[in-house]
């Protein structure tokens, strides 16, 4: 294989962009198409498919909370925020369980932190997320196969000898994969998990609000809910974005190294795919040479960010 070292860019030239040529993975799932050259790529990890589907499965998963929150909040009024003046009447045994105030917000919100965990988060021990028996470890595993797949096709192009590896069992029995990969499940877990956890803060204010100021039912669900949509849904939908392009570009990076390359430059995302205009915040990585340890954790270098990692090679 030829020996990798430094390249220096040409300092009179333009922003050199290197466009590889298409080509299809043996593994549907990891397959990619790069854009014919002359067109700047938009997406150079050509993740889309990968990070809609790890989305949708955010999206349907908090849209289940909210609809639980709804009915139990406004059409049940299971806190009683309709008829609190005829509370301590109420015939109904059931009725006696929320007299105190904080009662009714310390049990609701324990029932829905049991929905949370069983319809989003499903908490898991560490030794099963690092197995990768957590449910977002799907959508990471195949953004780091498909880093390690996209790393050997640009080793090929770049004319120097790489496996070709015919699905996520060649990959994952390669002992540096699946040993690295155990972090990225991590990672994806633990982001998941604060993501929840700061929900259930901010709900727990709304549930004070809500009481202490006697909202009505429905407005005590619409808060609760925006705060569903805001904490949660939002951001759990941008940690499906970049935890997939994190773990191509870790698996990226692992694949480069035990292929015996030391330095890397930025493939950067580009506003349109017929714009050469590079991302203005990506731009900081254009042109410039790392080692591999000054790669990691650099992309992404910010949401939904998709630049990937191309290996300088000897001429």
């Amino acid at each position: 294989m030829t020996t990798p070292r430094r390249q220096r860019p040409n300092a009179h030239s333009t922003l050199r962009l290197l466009l590889f040529l298409s080509h299809r993975s043996t593994d549907s799932t990891l397959a990619i198409l790069t854009p014919p050259p002359h067109v700047p790529a938009k997406d150079p990890t050509q993740t889309k498919t990968l990070r809609d589907n790890f989305g949708s499965d955010v999206n349907k998963r908090f849209r289940a909370i909210k609809g639980e929150v709804r009915q139990v909040v406004e059409e049940l009024d299971v806190l009683h925020l309709g008829r609190q003046s005829a509370e301590n009447s109420a015939p109904d045994p059931r009725d006696y369980e929320f007299l105190s105030d904080s009662e009714k917000r310390q049990r609701f919100q324990a029932w829905l932190r049991e929905q949370v965990d069983g319809g989003v988060l499903e908490p898991a021990e560490g030794r099963a997320v690092r197995r990768g028996e957590h449910w977002t470890s799907q959508y990471v595993q195949k953004g780091y196969a498909k880093g390690v797949t996209d790393a050997g096709a640009k080793i090929r192009q770049q004319g120097s000898d790489a496996q070709v590896f015919e699905d996520l069992e060649d990959i994952f029995n390669q002992p540096v994969h699946s040993s690295k990969i155990e972090l990225v499940y991590t990672r994806a877990y633990d982001g998941l998990e604060g993501i929840t956890q700061e929900m259930d803060t901010q709900i727990s204010r709304e549930l004070s609000n809500a009481i202490s100021q006697g909202w009505n039912p429905r407005k005590a669900a619409r808060e609760i809910n925006d705060r569903v949509d805001a904490i949660g849904m939002t951001r759990a939908r941008t940690l499906s974005q970049t935890e997939i392009i994190h773990a191509h570009a870790e698996g990226t990076l692992d694949r480069f190294e035990s292929e015996g390359f030391t330095e890397v430059e930025a493939d950067v995302e580009h506003h349109t795919a017929d714009d050469s205009r590079v991302c203005p915040t990506c731009a900081s990585l254009q042109g410039n040479t790392y080692t591999l340890a000054e790669a990691r954790g650099r992309i992404p270098i910010h949401p939904r960010c998709r630049c990937s990692w191309i290996p300088i090679v000897d001429d």
